[in-house]
């Protein structure tokens, strides 16, 4: 009587060691693909809200130079309006007596251009540019 290996047990389906392995590495790889799609998402809504923020502070600046008086030192205008926290604004003057030529402001000009600047902590984050006359609106 001769004892036989029993062949059925070779036909069963079932997952080896290398299947198991690989079927980990697909699913790691897969989890990797996911966590880097959402990491660039999160910075890119960041950075989005960021660019909003400082839009609205250019804006709020902007519509406090229209009203304000022809001079050619506007810094405080930037105490007038709410900055939200970590965020500044610098403003630029160049002066004009023809509109074509702007330079330094010596106080005899009638047009200025206005580049208002939006800082997050000491970086620059959104600049824009306004012009005002001496004879109003």
């Amino acid at each position: 009587m001769s004892i036989k290996p029993d062949i059925s047990r070779r036909t069963q389906r079932a997952f080896s060691l290398i299947e198991s392995i690989i079927a980990i590495g697909i699913l790691g790889f897969i989890g990797l693909v996911i966590l880097s799609a959402i990491d660039t998402n999160t910075k890119t809504s960041g950075t989005l809200d960021e660019q909003v923020t400082a839009i609205n502070v250019a804006t709020a600046c902007i519509e406090q130079l229209r009203t304000a008086e022809f001079s050619v030192d506007y810094s405080g205008i930037s105490s007038i309006i709410t900055l939200p926290s970590f965020y500044n604004v610098d403003f630029t003057i160049e002066c004009s007596t023809d509109g074509v030529e702007f330079g330094t402001c010596s106080g005899g000009e009638t047009l200025q251009r206005i580049t208002v600047i939006v800082l997050h902590g000491e970086r620059p984050v959104y600049s824009t540019c306004t012009f005002k006359s001496a004879f109003g609106e």
